[in-house]
């Protein structure tokens, strides 16, 4: 079994949102996603995955095809397959983000990825 505090992998960019991969396994893939005040990731589909999304600090809005939802932390919200999702941050809070597809997609490095990352960015604190 592995384990991770996933706020010690919490990492935000001024330029532009981050994306770390937190897991990843064929039937799997788990990302963290760090957005500054206002940033976003526009609306999207998958044509094979259904994605689960768990805020974790922040506050934002996301939408899965034609709702919006007004998020903060502890807010899940789930895109099923097909469905146009995208994430915004509020204008005055910066927002982060873990969600679950399903099915994963094969990689090159598979199990919990993010571990030695997010250990080195604790460490520098």
């Amino acid at each position: 079994m592995k384990h991770l505090r996933v706020d010690d992998a919490i990492d935000y960019q001024e330029k532009r949102r981050t994306k770390q991969r937190v897991i990843i396994t064929e039937t799997m893939t788990s990302e963290l996603l760090c957005y500054e005040p206002g940033q976003g990731t526009v609306p999207h589909h998958h044509v094979k995955e259904d994605e689960a999304f768990l805020v974790l600090e922040g506050r934002g809005t996301m939408t899965v095809d034609d709702e919006s939802f007004h998020v903060e932390k502890h807010s899940l919200v789930f895109a099923p397959v097909g469905s146009s999702h995208g994430i915004q941050a509020d204008k005055d809070s910066r927002l982060s983000v873990i969600y679950f597809r399903s099915p994963g997609r094969g990689a090159k490095e598979m199990g919990m990825v993010i571990d030695q990352q997010a250990s080195a960015n604790a460490d520098s604190r």
